[in-house]
């Protein structure tokens, strides 16, 4: 599923205008995320995000399969611990409410909280311009059944879940609590604003 706003051509022409508006921001070409890096005012050159190492391509700042839009933002899966004993953290993304200069999607103007809203752990831009962040987009997530004990995981954009250590599974819909589902599989609903979510948006999943 597509998990962009409408496309928006670049239209800027000037060198000082590509790069005060792009340069290190990520867009989208052919519906890929890609990091820019103005070369010049004739050619920009796109990275891949996680890495900014690999060479995507290099094209005019008007060709048509450039986009840049700012992305839709919520819950991304971000990789924390060690390579012998990784642990997923759930990260929810949102815009910083001062003015945006830049066009796409800067991590300079992006806040990141924890799966309940909290203040984050100061991942910073290593959170945002990691491989978690860019399979939010593709709509690469977990299922529910791989979220092991102790452990927590965001299943969409929307959606995130956590799992302590007896089994207990606690719902959140962007940050809100909405549910609990007990090991035996009764469903505890929260009364609030978003109880909605349980029908509309988890349908079997719970």
């Amino acid at each position: 599923m597509r998990q962009f706003n409408d496309a928006m051509p670049c239209k800027y022409t000037s060198l000082k205008d590509l790069q005060d508006r792009l340069t290190g921001t990520i867009c989208r070409f052919n519906d890929q995320l890609v990091y820019v890096n103005v070369k010049n005012e004739k050619k920009l050159q796109l990275w891949d995000v996680p890495t900014r190492g690999i060479s995507i391509k290099e094209i005019a700042p008007d060709d048509p399969r450039f986009d840049i839009s700012m992305l839709e933002l919520g819950y991304f899966n971000y990789e924390i611990g060690t390579k012998q004993e990784p642990k997923n953290h759930v990260m929810f993304v949102l815009r910083h409410p001062s003015k945006k200069y830049k066009q796409g999607t800067c991590h300079s103007y992006l806040m990141s909280q924890n799966i309940d809203g909290s203040k984050d752990q100061n991942f910073g831009s290593s959170a945002i311009l990691s491989q978690g962040f860019v399979d939010s987009f593709e709509g690469k997530f977990p299922t529910i059944d791989q979220i092991p004990d102790g452990g927590q995981a965001a299943i969409s954009q929307s959606i995130a879940v956590q799992k302590d250590e007896l089994g207990l599974l606690n719902i959140y819909y962007r940050t809100h609590k909405i549910a609990c589902k007990t090991p035996d599989g009764t469903v505890h609903r929260l009364k609030g604003e978003f109880s909605w979510v349980i029908d509309r948006l988890l349908g079997g999943l719970v």
